[in-house]
């Protein structure tokens, strides 16, 4: 908690002091690893998709399937035989 102080400091380098952030870069930095990573689009920036764009080509995870399905059910703690009666 003694490192809470010294954000009003820099904020970036305790970030990395912590390890929450494994580099510090500009921003321009940022992009140009982004374009060496994704490629350049027509207006000069990192090849990206909107969220909602994204979000409309998934698939509905809820839609009806008519296809036998499987369920994982994970349970921890003891496991009891228990007679039920009606």
């Amino acid at each position: 908690m003694k490192n809470i102080n010294k954000l009003k400091e820099n904020d970036a380098q305790l970030a990395l002091n912590q390890k929450w952030v494994s580099q510090l870069v500009s921003s321009q930095e940022s992009r140009d690893k982004l374009i060496a990573q994704f490629g350049k689009n027509s207006e000069g920036s990192y090849n990206q998709i909107e969220f909602l764009d994204y979000m409309t080509e998934l698939n509905d995870r809820f839609a009806e399937v008519n296809a036998p399905k499987i369920a994982v059910v994970n349970v921890e703690g003891r496991l009891l035989a228990v007679k039920v009666t009606k």
